[in-house]
């Protein structure tokens, strides 16, 4: 089936060649879901698309504190710690712009005098 809509994607752009008029992306890539011809998803539709994946990823966290928990010694004290479970709190608040507060609690504060600091 896809090699007959891609044998009609072909065609299609070869129209372009000839003089017709400029197939649409719709016309040009039927094969393609609608989400990426740029029709924007409702939330429904993003978490359909992405939910397997966001479950991988929150099971490889998971995974990794179980394992600083099962070995030997404490991080009690360890700042790496203290901006993990920072990042997981914020996540849990479930409030909007998770990502822009996640990368500013594993940002440096800004330094004007930063390009002295680092001899550049």
């Amino acid at each position: 089936d896809w090699e007959s809509r891609y044998g009609r994607y072909r065609r299609l752009r070869g129209g372009l060649r000839s003089g017709r008029r400029a197939p649409t992306l719709k016309e040009k890539l039927p094969f393609l879901p609608s989400t990426q011809r740029g029709i924007p998803m409702d939330a429904s539709q993003v978490l359909d698309r992405d939910f397997l994946e966001i479950r991988a990823k929150l099971l490889e966290v998971a995974a990794a504190l179980d394992r600083i928990d099962r070995a030997d010694g404490s991080v009690a004290g360890d700042s790496r710690i203290e901006q993990l479970n920072q990042a997981l709190a914020r996540l849990v608040e479930g409030a909007p712009g998770c990502a822009e507060a996640l990368q500013q609690i594993f940002s440096r504060p800004y330094d004007a005098g930063w390009r002295e600091a680092w001899r550049i």
